[in-house]
């Protein structure tokens, strides 16, 4: 009787076959296509005489050393941005880790232990509760660094942000 439950299917397996001459054959055929259009651009470029094709070629080597540079300035300024902000992250946080070590008078390294956990909790109630990933600002309405401000100033600054948007 239970061997009528239970249910079965049959499975087959199946080796793929991989023709190989076909595949060789069909890459041959693009490079030849590749070759022949790349033949074609070199001998059909309308340079009539000697300087025009000096032209060309100095016009496009200036062009490559130009996305080369434009590219590496580019790729410099990246760098240079995110050592920026990264010195502003390092110092913010020491600033915290003094201003915590002072409050409750402990050491730095124990202020800096202090704050990992802290912010550790923030960071699971937040994620339990919001659904959000911390530190996701898209997933916030406002951001306000309360560093300079009274409670009051960010009372007002929050007051003020919902007046402003009701």
């Amino acid at each position: 009787i239970a061997m009528s439950r239970i249910k079965t299917r049959e499975s087959v397996k199946d080796i793929k076959v991989i023709d190989k001459a076909a595949v060789a054959s069909e890459r041959m055929k693009t490079a030849l296509v590749r070759s022949k259009d790349q033949f074609e651009n070199l001998m059909d470029d309308g340079q009539v005489t000697p300087s025009e094709y000096a032209e060309d070629k100095i016009r496009y080597a200036a062009e490559d050393v130009a996305d080369r540079v434009g590219h590496d300035v580019s790729a410099e300024t990246k760098k240079a941005v995110n050592k920026g902000k990264e010195a502003y992250r390092k110092h913010r946080e020491e600033k915290r880790i003094e201003k915590t070590a002072r409050k409750k008078k402990v050491a730095p390294k124990m202020a800096a232990l202090f704050i990992r956990q802290i912010d550790r909790g923030r960071r699971a109630y937040h994620s339990f509760f919001s659904h959000h990933v911390w530190g996701d600002t898209s997933a916030y309405d406002l951001c306000i660094c309360t560093d300079k401000l009274t409670p009051e100033e960010t009372a007002n600054v929050i007051k003020s942000y919902i007046f402003a948007r009701d």
